[in-house]
This record gives C-alpha cells, structure tokens and sequence, in this order.
C-alpha cells in the first residue's frame, strides 16, 4: 500500500503555529511547544499509513482524531490527506466557528 502524502491547508498551519507560539509565550520556553510539534509529526506519518484512524465525524467527509488536548481534523483521498484544522480544546469554541 502506497502512502499518502499528507498536505496541511493554510488555516491549519496558521491555528498550529498560534498555539505552539502562545505556548512559547506563555511558558517563556520552548520545551512544550517542541513536544507538540514532535507529537504532531509522529500523528501525521502514522496518518500517512493508517489514514482512516480517526472517527469519522458525522454528516461530513472528515476525520478527527483526538490527542491530549487536541483535535486533528482531516480529509483522506486516494492519494493524500489534507489536515484542515489543529484545535486545542481549552480555547474558546466561539473563535472556532469564526473561523
């Protein structure tokens, strides 16, 4: 089985690089921020082989999968998975549908 290359929308790498920049701020260190991005390598290969590890999220054609803190909402195709959103829970959900 081929693996799908893995393709991140704009939106995403935008709320990513917030949170891993408001952690950094926060902390006043890098130490967290680095776990993360780590944990979201590591999420994003083993999405590249099992692509439908996450729950399908109802009446769409996306997927989520939930880590920690986070959700790591996707799309699969045959060739690629487009990750659409990277959302920590502890924010407000009234920004989320702004967005």
């Amino acid at each position: 089985m081929a693996l799908r290359k893995v393709i991140w929308t704009k939106n995403a790498e935008l709320l990513f690089k917030e949170i891993l920049t408001f952690y950094i701020k926060r902390n006043q260190i890098k130490t967290y921020s680095k776990k993360l991005l780590q944990k979201v390598k590591s999420l994003t290969k083993k999405l590249s082989n099992f692509p439908f590890l996450g729950f399908e999220i109802e009446t769409t054609n996306y997927r989520e999968i939930i880590f920690d803190h986070y959700s790591v909402i996707y799309s699969v195709s045959e060739t690629e998975i487009v990750i659409k959103l990277i959302w920590d829970h502890r924010r407000n959900p009234d920004e989320l549908r702004l967005r």
